[in-house]
């Protein structure tokens, strides 16, 4: 974001997803990049200046 001079305030508005489709991961995965995906969503909205 920084470098296509966006303010990271913006990142507030983007919606957060796993990259890849979960239909094919074990349960144990699914559980993993799910939480992992609500971490950096909650970091974004918190305060994207300090990323």
């Amino acid at each position: 974001i920084d470098r296509l001079g966006f303010p990271r305030a913006a990142l507030r508005s983007v919606a957060v997803t796993p990259a890849c489709g979960l239909a094919g991961a074990d349960p144990e995965w699914a559980r993993t990049a799910l939480r992992l995906t609500r971490d950096v969503a909650a970091a974004f909205t918190e305060d994207p200046e300090s990323l």
